[in-house]
């Protein structure tokens, strides 16, 4: 049988009944969470104010908050999709023109379309507030969480290392929905824990609604990033199979639904690999219209189809067997159908513009399972990427060795101990690993969802040392020492994230500041209609207008000024036959990687520099350039 897990109040020796142990068993751990959000707000709260025109990544997300503005529901970017904080921040914006229009703050006749776009520099701050408030919250949230899977020593371990983690506080700097689909997760598993763990009663309703607030809640993490799914159903559905209290009779309703829910699948599984099988579904409309909107549709869906239909019909077969059958039953128990549903229902009410503009989600699947491999990884043996893979997430997951040595322990510990509580979040973890194909473009962000649960382990094996330390009599406060000076031992050794999100936002906000003097340079020096060609790490205030303009947003027209402006990723390509200005600095060009296509301005004679603002690393030049005819001797 697996064990439950250490559990502080439940573990701690017993007291007499007291005002003060019981206000100290909650103030102490309060103060703490909010010291960890304090000091990550205060290192944090500089990079709200940086140039709105920081990043990329920004624009797509502000373009869809501006379109929605409109009353125009047509959301292109579905990388992410990011539709439920679209949704918000246009919301908390719309209130924002309505109170600015009702104070008078705002001019007479001063449409919305207009206030934005005089205003963008607030816009951009205070969607990025949504980012840092989520991020803030979910530290709380991932103490509340921890402390109900372990004790409150694990949870404060847990805390401090979803806090301090250099890549989670980069990306919650600036406009990203990583934040918000971690407090969704996070909720979400406390909703399924309020199911599960509720008082043994006669009726399965307390259960039904707290199953299906934890699947909706699930389901707009999914609205908020797509591939949340694959870090909230895995640890969701396990801790709902490793209950400890028997689930109690369900309405013959959603049992008769959920059986027939399964054969439905079942049956529906095999038509799909049948006729992928034997070409009948590829030469239909829905095969070809599938083919056509995902190219890798079938070698993708084929082995996971085939691998699900043996599952369920071996989960079939065993049901009929009195020996698997109670246990065929835990792992499919109807409640996975409140569940499930639930989901749906959150994603669907999360990304409503899937329902019609599902060509553009089509769209952008196409692009990730086509180009967005890493081709030097491609021809690897697979255990040869397994292990890339593998090293390189971990040294990002746990960036010192002691919180790696942590992490170690603590998945063996939960293994060892069977830990109900324990083992859905360690198989949630490693599945993080397979959760995509290992030949896909590692980036630094992609583990984000999964940082909590790899807080909860590395602090596992802390919560075990401090219950049992507290079991011996009048060690409690020796355990309580104990758990601060590791907790000084890690905040010594571990790399301030937040410390450093600081130190990156000021040395980029020279590089704003030196790509705006360049901007203006460029509209008073050049002619109106110029070609323009801006590289990444340049992108400025015109490149937002471009991207807007691409996605089909409305815009005012004083933000066009006549040029022509290219997003220039450093390829020879995208300039050829042009001539024109350029704007670029030596981070979009380093000296060492100019393979194939990539056209350097700082070595191509057919660049003229013509002005330079600031110095490295936070040069930005501008140049004047001219292939219009074939290079000399080349």
């Amino acid at each position: 049988m697996a064990s439950p897990g250490p559990k502080l109040d439940e573990s701690a020796p017993a007291a007499a009944p007291s005002a003060k142990p019981r206000t100290l068993a909650f103030w102490l751990p309060a103060a703490y969470v909010t010291a960890l959000i304090v000091f990550e707000a205060w290192n944090m709260i500089p990079g709200l104010s940086r140039a709105w025109f920081f990043l990329s990544d920004e624009y797509v997300i502000v373009a869809e908050v501006i379109r929605f503005l409109h009353l125009d529901f047509h959301q292109h970017f579905f990388d992410m999709p990011g539709t439920p904080l679209i949704f918000l921040s246009a919301l908390l914006w719309g209130l924002v023109y309505a109170c600015g229009f009702l104070l008078h703050l705002i001019p007479h006749g001063a449409g919305l379309e207009a206030f934005t776009f005089a205003h963008l520099q607030l816009l951009f701050e205070m969607i990025r507030s949504i980012t840092l408030v989520c991020a803030l919250a979910s530290i709380a949230l991932v103490f509340v969480v921890a402390s109900k899977l372990t004790n409150r020593a694990g949870a404060a371990v847990a805390a401090l290392l979803v806090m301090m983690s250099p890549t989670y506080a980069a990306y919650t700097s600036f406009i990203r929905v990583e934040s918000m689909a971690m407090c969704l997760i996070l909720c979400s598993i406390l909703a399924l824990l309020r199911a599960v763990q509720a008082p043994k009663s006669a009726s399965s309703r307390p259960e039904i609604r707290w199953l299906l607030v934890s699947g909706v809640l699930a389901g707009l993490a999914a609205a908020c990033r797509f591939h949340s799914v694959t870090a909230s159903l895995p640890v969701l559905l396990l801790l709902l199979i490793f209950r400890v209290r028997p689930a109690p009779r369900y309405p013959r309703t959603i049992v008769v639904a959920w059986n027939l829910a399964l054969v439905f699948a079942l049956v529906a599984d095999w038509a799909f690999v049948v006729g992928a099988r034997t070409g009948y579904l590829q030469r239909s409309p829905f095969g070809r219209g599938l083919i056509a909107g995902w190219p890798l549709a079938f070698q993708t869906l084929g082995p996971l189809a085939v691998a699900a239909g043996v599952v369920l019909l071996c989960a079939c077969g065993l049901r009929l067997l009195s020996r698997t059958r109670p246990a065929l039953r835990r792992l499919t128990q109807p409640g996975m159908l409140v569940l499930l549903g639930g989901s749906v229902i959150g994603c669907l009410a999360g990304v409503p513009t899937l329902l019609w503009q599902y060509r553009y989600y089509l769209a952008s699947i196409t692009m990730y399972t086509t180009t967005y491999y890493d081709r030097d990884r491609v021809g690897w043996p697979l255990l040869k990427n397994v292990a890339w893979v593998v090293n390189y997430y971990l040294h990002l997951i746990a960036p010192s060795p002691v919180t790696l040595a942590l992490l170690g322990l603590g998945a063996v510990l939960i293994a060892a101990r069977r830990d109900r509580l324990g083992l859905p979040v360690l198989a949630a973890g490693i599945l993080f690993f397979v959760s995509k194909p290992f030949t896909l473009f590692a980036a630094v962000h992609h583990f984000l969802l999964w940082l909590p649960f790899y807080g909860i382990i590395a602090g596992y094996p802390v919560a075990l040392a401090y219950d049992a330390l507290r079991r011996r009599p009048h060690r409690a406060t020796a355990a309580n020492v104990a758990l601060i000076a590791v907790l000084i031992l890690l905040c010594s050794i571990m790399v301030p994230g937040p410390r450093s999100a600081r130190r990156t936002t000021a040395a980029a906000e020279l590089r704003m500041h030196n790509i705006a003097l360049a901007t203006n340079w460029l509209h008073s020096s050049t002619p109106s209609n110029a070609s323009v060609a801006v590289a990444y790490f340049a992108f400025n205030p015109d490149i937002f207008y471009f991207v807007t303009r691409s996605m089909q947003v409305p815009e005012p027209a004083s933000v066009f000024d006549g040029r022509q402006y290219i997003v220039w990723w450093g390829g020879r390509s995208e300039l050829q036959g042009r001539k024109g200005y350029a704007l670029a600095t030596p981070l979009d060009f380093p000296a060492t990687n100019h393979p194939g296509d990539r056209l350097s301005p700082y070595r191509d004679s057919r660049f003229r520099r013509l002005e330079t603002f600031g110095t490295r690393p936070n040069q930005v030049d501008v140049f004047a350039f001219d292939l219009t005819a074939p290079r000399a001797g080349g």
